[in-house]
């Protein structure tokens, strides 16, 4: 009920076949949208995520959503029911590390995130996270804040902890975040434009600023304009594309 899946009224399902292309639609009304899932979504718009993403990716998701910090406070209430202790975990998470998820965590996003497989599963997985972030800074400083303090507390289990380093290129910051108890765990990331990049080289990071700056992205590629729906409308609020065949073939 707190995430609105109750309030769902109807499901209507409709398929034609036109110029030898299937076309499906489906249609949920629901009888409240003002919580939960439903209020979540915003309106069709452009994904400028998708222009870090190459044409040849394998899985890609992304959404938008009105508000990040509405979406957070949504979730923290539903897993309020499940663990009552939540509230007062997070309060002492405040407390003792300065530390707030609705307004160091949620507050610096904005509404628009995509996920993606995007080159070669192994040895590596090609992942890649594409944020659009509206207050960057906060973003970096809240970052810098939980790897110190996870490294006060690995110093009290003996452990080494995390490194955050980073380093200047073509007049952006790439920092690469590193395990010095686990060596292969490590996490690239920039910030460009609007939007934080993550994966897990900089290899990637520095490919899909490519893919943006040449206008060789995923939303170009002819393979994926062939998959929108006869009206051609390239906003979404949500979507999922994938063309899985060349990343199964090696096995």
């Amino acid at each position: 009920n707190q995430l609105g899946v109750y309030n769902l009224k109807s499901f209507v399902l409709d398929q034609k076949d036109t110029d030898g292309k299937t076309h499906t639609r489906a249609v949920l009304s629901f009888n409240q949208a003002d919580h939960g899932i439903t209020s979540w979504l915003a309106q069709p718009a452009p994904m400028g995520s998708l222009e870090y993403i190459s044409p040849d990716a394998n899985l890609v998701a992304g959404f938008v959503v009105k508000n990040p910090t509405a979406l957070v406070d949504d979730l923290l209430g539903v897993l309020d029911m499940v663990c009552p202790d939540l509230k007062k975990h997070l309060n002492q998470l405040q407390t003792d590390h300065g530390l707030d998820v609705r307004k160091d965590f949620a507050a610096p996003l904005g509404g628009e995130y995509a996920f993606a497989i995007d080159g070669p599963i192994l040895p590596t997985p090609s992942w890649k996270l594409i944020f659009e972030v509206n207050d960057p800074a906060h973003l970096q400083q809240t970052l810098e804040r939980v790897v110190e303090e996870i490294n006060k507390q690995a110093a009290k289990e003996g452990k080494n902890g995390l490194s955050l380093e980073h380093s200047d290129s073509g007049g952006l910051t790439f920092y690469t975040l590193k395990s010095n108890d686990f060596g292969l765990i490590e996490v690239n990331y920039t910030f460009s434009k609007g939007y934080m990049i993550v994966g897990p080289s900089r290899a990637l990071i520095e490919q899909a600023l490519q893919y943006h700056d040449t206008g060789t992205s995923l939303n170009r590629s002819a393979k994926f304009t062939a998959g929108l729906p006869a009206d051609g409308n390239p906003n979404f609020s949500a979507l999922v594309y994938h063309n899985l065949a060349p990343l199964v073939q090696p096995f």
